[in-house]
């Protein structure tokens, strides 16, 4: 299996996401066939009100998960052969393997962290919205960090 290995930028992102993040990332990237870089991790008000006027978020600042610090999400992009793509045909198989890197580190949890649930944006399907006309927003890079309610 390839060994793959943060860039500087990805490791930017890193130092921002909640420890819970970075052990999935850390563990995802040692078991994936497809490398990947992170994108986007925190975002204060300029970067998320951007990202809004982009539509690349449906949140104003300071409603998204990305608005804390450590971020709670974060986005990724496929590297096949070493160059970034938006593609959508990758991004199933790299939540898969973060999905599986989530399962592990919460089975593995330290006393100090809680249990938590990895959202991946391309399984956003609006299903209140199938009957209004509103088209599906799939945010295929995104994924953030749900906490698991205590029952």
């Amino acid at each position: 299996m390839p060994r793959f290995t943060w860039s500087k930028k990805s490791i930017e992102h890193l130092n921002q996401l909640d420890p819970r993040l970075v052990a999935t990332l850390s563990l995802a990237i040692r078991n994936t066939k497809l490398d990947f870089g992170i994108t986007d991790s925190y975002r204060g008000r300029p970067e998320q009100e951007e990202a809004y006027r982009d539509k690349r978020s449906k949140l104003r600042f300071p409603e998204s998960k990305h608005n804390i610090l450590p971020s709670l999400a974060f986005d990724i992009v496929a590297m096949p052969g070493g160059v970034g793509t938006y593609t959508e045909h990758y991004y199933p198989y790299l939540a898969g393997i973060l999905h599986y890197a989530a399962s592990i580190v919460n089975d593995k949890m330290l006393p100090e962290f809680s249990p938590f649930i990895l959202t991946w944006g391309g399984n956003w399907l609006n299903h209140n919205d199938f009957n209004s006309g509103v088209k599906p927003f799939n945010d295929w890079c995104h994924f953030q960090l749900d906490e698991v309610e205590n029952e």
